[in-house]
């Protein structure tokens, strides 16, 4: 089934896409302008216009909102899943940075992007140091880690 937007604008998945669509297009394969109109609300939908069910008949649109809450749910999901990809790609270039023994400025200004989007999208959370990010914190503040850190007096 071909799609009519683009990936990058998508808030769900490929795959969750089109789930979607073949959805629509098993309950609705019979009649193809009643399919059209849902494809084009779905897609509405996604791209965020509250306007999309303005086409919809009533047994379209009750039809639509229980889809809507599967499509909130995928939404949902890849958003949680994009934010993780994005830590972990902030982590990944700042575990090269610290092996590179302080990293160049161009794997610094990455690090910094990433972080950067995945705090647009969760402002709130902080996310914990990798064990390559204490170690650096440590060497930079020159405390030596043994084994019984934790039996030492706080300062």
């Amino acid at each position: 089934m071909k799609r009519s937007v683009d990936r990058k604008e998508l808030p769900v998945s490929r795959k969750a896409y089109n789930r979607f669509r073949l959805r629509i297009h098993e309950v609705l394969g019979q009649d193809s302008e009643a399919e059209a109109r849902m494809v084009t609300a779905f897609d509405l939908y996604l791209a965020g216009d509250r306007g999309y069910a303005s086409g919809l008949s009533a047994m379209e649109e009750m039809a639509f909102s229980f889809l809507r809450q599967d499509i909130d749910a995928a939404i949902e999901r890849s958003r949680k899943a994009r934010e993780r990809a994005a830590l972990r790609k902030s982590r990944s270039l700042l575990n090269a940075a610290v092996e590179d023994g302080g990293g160049t400025e161009k794997l610094v200004d990455d690090f910094i992007k990433y972080q950067r989007e995945y705090a647009i999208n969760r402002p709130d959370f902080t996310p914990p140091m990798t064990r390559a990010e204490r170690r650096m914190f440590k060497r930079g503040a020159g405390v030596r880690s043994t084994r019984w850190d934790h039996l030492r007096p706080k300062a």
